[in-house]
């Protein structure tokens, strides 16, 4: 080894010389902290929310970890779901459960290489305050003292158990 060299992103080592020439010149990337964007939450329901996320960077190496944080409070995120491999740029998902009724939950995507975590900016969305009709079907009409007769079609178990 005779010599190395930073440019930019990248260094360059120099093998043996001859006569003042280097014999063999390798081109490293030098590995930066990867670019994740946190996308919009899908498929809100009442106790269920699918979360996104992108990878737009890796930082010259591919990600060996991913995945989401989440909470009930903006900047706490006490939740998390990680998943391990290699992975390159693209879109990833996961789907959330157990979540509670018209909650507001705050997220953001992250990823991993070996410069350390990088994260996606915080996004919210807030659950269905109500489950839908399960396994059947309901319809009919109801009488209300402030504005009379209404229709409905499927009733939430909320109002069900009233």
């Amino acid at each position: 080894l005779t010599s190395i060299v930073v440019d930019g992103n990248y260094f360059y080592i120099a093998g043996s010389r001859i006569s003042g020439v280097a014999t063999r010149i390798e081109k490293w990337a030098i590995p930066s902290l990867s670019t994740v964007v946190t996308n919009d939450a899908t498929d809100v329901q009442g106790i269920s929310a699918t979360l996104n996320g992108d990878i737009a960077n890796t930082g010259g190496e591919n990600i060996d970890e991913r995945g989401f944080e989440w909470g009930t409070s903006s900047g706490s995120y006490p939740n998390d779901w990680t998943e391990l491999g290699s992975f390159g740029i693209g879109t990833f998902s996961h789907n959330i459960t157990s979540l509670n009724l018209g909650t507001a939950y705050y997220y953001r995507a992250k990823a991993h290489n070996s410069i350390g975590w990088a994260y996606g900016l915080e996004k919210s969305f807030t659950t269905v305050a109500t489950l839908p009709c399960q396994n059947h079907e309901l319809w009919g009409w109801a009488w209300s003292e402030n504005i009379g007769w209404i229709s409905f079609r499927c009733i939430s178990l909320s109002i069900l158990i009233k």
